[in-house]
């Protein structure tokens, strides 16, 4: 009897310790992809930054040109 039951909390142990590997896995895959996605929106920021920055280097080349008098076409 006592082999029995020894046999069968083993089980559950092995079961046990495979369900939190599969999660841990699960949980890792989840990371990575958030990851990912974070990285993507990393670079589209630096992207529209960097946009930005180039639309207020041309606003401030057409305002010294419209106070001098020159047009952009």
């Amino acid at each position: 009897m006592a082999d029995k039951l020894l046999e069968m909390m083993f089980e559950s142990v092995k079961d046990l310790t495979s369900a939190v590997a599969s999660m841990r896995r699960e949980i890792n895959t989840g990371f990575q992809e958030v990851n990912r996605r974070l990285d993507h929106v990393e670079e589209r920021l630096t992207r529209l930054e960097q946009d930005s920055d180039l639309a207020k280097i041309k606003l401030f080349n057409m305002e010294r040109d419209f106070g001098r008098g020159e047009t952009h076409g």
